[in-house]
């Protein structure tokens, strides 16, 4: 659903500023991509660093 080289970016460089739509928008994911993805991914970063 993402592509693959974005998610691994996200992934090992997480934003700083905890905005994940902002980065996936801004690495040309589509809105619909963001709208599913976000939450789940907000979710995972979050388990990681805890």
């Amino acid at each position: 659903m993402l592509q693959p080289d974005l998610l691994r970016r996200l992934c090992w460089t997480p934003p700083e500023d905890g905005d994940v739509a902002g980065f996936l928008r801004k690495g040309g994911a589509r809105e619909w991509q963001i709208a599913l993805l976000t939450p789940a991914l907000e979710q995972a970063l979050t388990v990681r660093s805890a």
